[in-house]
């Protein structure tokens, strides 16, 4: 019989309009044998949104291997489950860690500063597209995974999902944070994206997790 006692969902957010929708995402794990470790505020280790914009994300993570099961998942607070997440979880042991994407091109979203530091030009990623941050996941027994959250981890640290002031002159728009930094990074290691639309916010039978503000 299936379980989820090698997994671990984290969510997180600070503005109490948000509070209803983690509470129903708090609901849809225990529905569904998910344990969750959610917060109502940023860890103690972390910067402000200003400060680091979504890099709280990543602070809950860390704190949430201390609960020492393989897989850690990452969840917006308006996401909720819709069944068992065998699916999923059986996808992040198979890859060691999942991101989704495939309909934002990353052009777009990454300021020029940044591509510099990962070595690419603009022309370099025309054909790229960037991560949803709002689901994903790592198996952190696999030692890809533990290396790659390290450098998300690195990234933040230095400052590098802040918004620097670019203008929006096109193709760029704006800067992503952590979705720019992790898309870039998934280019450098040569991990490929999954899709989104089969996973997350879908009818498709693989999909286990929507992300909806109707409450």
């Amino acid at each position: 019989m299936q379980n989820l006692d090698d997994c671990i969902l984290t969510s997180i957010c600070d503005l109490k309009r948000y509070f209803p929708y983690l509470d129903r995402l708090v609901a849809s794990c225990n529905t569904h044998g998910l344990k969750i470790n959610a917060w109502y505020s940023h860890p103690s280790s972390s910067q402000t949104h200003n400060q680091s914009p979504y890099g709280y994300k990543y602070h809950a993570i860390r704190d949430t291997m201390k609960f020492n099961r393989d897989i850690v998942i990452y969840a917006d607070t308006p996401a909720y489950i819709t069944k068992t997440p065998y699916i999923f979880r059986d996808l992040i042991r198979e890859k060691g860690l999942v991101f989704l994407g495939g309909v934002d091109s990353l052009c777009h979203w990454v300021n020029d500063r940044t591509l510099k530091k990962f070595g690419y030009t603009r022309e370099d990623i025309l054909e790229d597209h960037m991560i949803t941050g709002s689901l994903f996941g790592f198996d952190f027994s696999n030692s890809l995974a533990l290396e790659f959250f390290e450098q998300i981890e690195k990234y933040e640290k230095e400052g590098w999902f802040q918004n620097d002031g670019q203008p929006p002159i096109e193709p760029f728009r704006t800067h992503r944070s952590d979705e720019a930094v992790i898309s870039l990074l998934l280019k450098q290691y040569n991990i490929k994206q999954l899709p989104a639309y089969t996973y997350f916010q879908s009818d498709n039978p693989l999909c286990t997790f929507k992300n909806v503000k109707d409450l």
